[in-house]
């Protein structure tokens, strides 16, 4: 079995998140550590790191809101 993840650095070098693939679903994954709760699954890689670039804050890992608080 091998396993695909990258891990998501912000400037600093800390590993904010991580895009891995499930096997058990055959979906992609987004994991946060500032956002343990997030649960929405992705049927291809680009799709997941879409997600991240848009939606995602690179230096927290936080979720951004819409309309910016």
């Amino acid at each position: 079995m091998s396993a695909k993840i990258t891990n998501l650095t912000n400037k600093a070098g800390e590993t904010v998140a991580t895009v891995s693939f499930d096997e058990s679903t055959h979906s992609w994954r987004i994991a946060s550590k500032a956002e343990p709760n997030f649960q929405r699954t992705f049927s291809r890689e680009p799709e997941a790191f879409y997600f991240w670039y848009s939606r995602f804050d690179p230096q927290t890992g936080k979720l951004r809101r819409f309309p910016p608080e």
